[in-house]
């Protein structure tokens, strides 16, 4: 996970091959946020929603999963 304070402590998420901290796309991706998925705002609120939000495929499994049990 990534953690929504991502902008304050980005050095906490290391790219690992550059030396740098990594993009908000990138944590998206760690996410499995959809390439096509549109943040919005400065830089520091798109990692906030990034960090806040539940991943998108965790969602599906425990949707997938809670279905099966009702059926």
């Amino acid at each position: 996970t990534v953690f929504a304070h991502l902008e304050k402590d980005g050095n906490r998420f290391i790219h690992p091959s550059q030396a740098r901290t990594i993009t908000p796309r990138e944590a998206a991706r760690i996410q499995s946020f959809p390439d096509d998925f549109t943040f919005s705002g400065p830089i520091c609120k798109k990692f906030r929603q990034i960090g806040n939000a539940v991943p998108p495929l965790l969602s599906k499994a425990i949707a997938n999963e809670i279905y099966s049990i009702w059926n």
